[in-house]
């Protein structure tokens, strides 16, 4: 993305991209980072956790939901710890119980996506399924990645220089996800068609799809630029004569077809931001800040954007 700042996206009740599940506006992660004396801190995102885990009560199967609400509870308790032996001893099973969970849902939604492309010229209504089913487990997925991130840098946040496998987890969902939606984008007879039907049809969505493109593509340079595409065709008119005119052919796409498209808009989005936020931990030189001050401070600003 052409703004790397980190979020948790999805659409608000006015089609606006916010910045966590289910209309929930939450601070940008980047704000997180701030200045504290001559250091760079980031804040203590527990909150942020806690709000994701009331919002994503459904998931592919019992049993993953299951595994994802034990592990959050084990989190909710690891983090109370101060003590040095403990908290490492409680570290390494949040590691192993998320490890665990997450190749469990890199399975899973393997699993769907081949079923995507079986089923891809299949009815809009079994679309639906498997794109609510993929959601759901992407969700618990980054949900499970923040868990993991946070109890990392709480033990020893400059632990992630260097580090590679929170990385990969975070790029597996972001390659899955992007396959998916681009395919839906440019899956059709006519180059961009998609993107020219918002461009005409739903305009005020229009950037939300540019911001994804990572070419800092505004909607008027879209438009001028498909626009230049065309070939001119001549005609005549009784009143006017011979005149020359530019036609713009798209495809006509259904609400349900754009709702399904714009999940995995919204969930490129999201996975999109955690690892624009894991890169930014892994340039190192920052403190964790844990003090009730800061996540008060946090947990008020939640409160105030509900």
């Amino acid at each position: 993305m052409a703004d790397q700042k980190f979020m948790i996206a999805t659409r608000n009740k006015k089609g606006q991209i916010g910045y966590l599940s289910e209309g929930l506006s939450l601070p940008e992660f980047a704000d997180l980072f701030k200045p504290k004396g001559e250091v760079q801190v980031l804040v203590d995102y527990s909150p942020v956790i806690e709000e994701l885990h009331k919002l994503h009560k459904a998931a592919s199967s019992e049993d993953v939901l299951k595994k994802y609400n034990a592990m959050f509870n084990y989190w909710q308790d690891a983090k109370i710890y101060t003590k040095e032996s403990i908290k490492v001893a409680k570290s390494e099973e949040l590691s192993r119980q998320a490890n665990s969970l997450i190749n469990e849902l890199q399975l899973k939604l393997q699993k769907d996506g081949r079923e995507l492309s079986v089923k891809w010229r299949s009815s809009l209504h079994e679309l639906r399924e498997l794109a609510n089913s993929i959601k759901r487990d992407s969700d618990i997925y980054i949900d499970t990645l923040l868990c993991f991130i946070h109890s990392k840098a709480y033990l020893d946040i400059d632990s992630f220089k260097g580090e590679a496998v929170l990385s990969g987890y975070g790029r597996f969902l972001q390659d899955f996800i992007s396959d998916i939606y681009t395919r839906f984008l440019r899956d059709g007879w006519q180059k961009d068609s998609y993107l020219k039907f918002i461009a005409f049809e739903q305009p005020e969505k229009l950037p939300h799809y540019l911001n994804l493109e990572n070419q800092g593509e505004t909607s008027d340079q879209f438009l001028l630029r498909v626009l230049k595409e065309q070939k001119t065709n001549g005609g005549h008119d009784e009143d006017q004569g011979h005149y020359r005119e530019v036609s713009i052919r798209f495809g006509s796409f259904s609400n349900e077809f754009v709702s399904i498209v714009e999940v995995f808009r919204d969930l490129l989005y999201k996975i999109s931001s955690v690892n624009a936020f894991l890169e930014k931990l892994r340039e190192g030189s920052h403190q964790w800040d844990d003090s009730s001050e800061s996540v008060d401070e946090l947990r008020e600003k939640i409160r105030l954007l509900k």
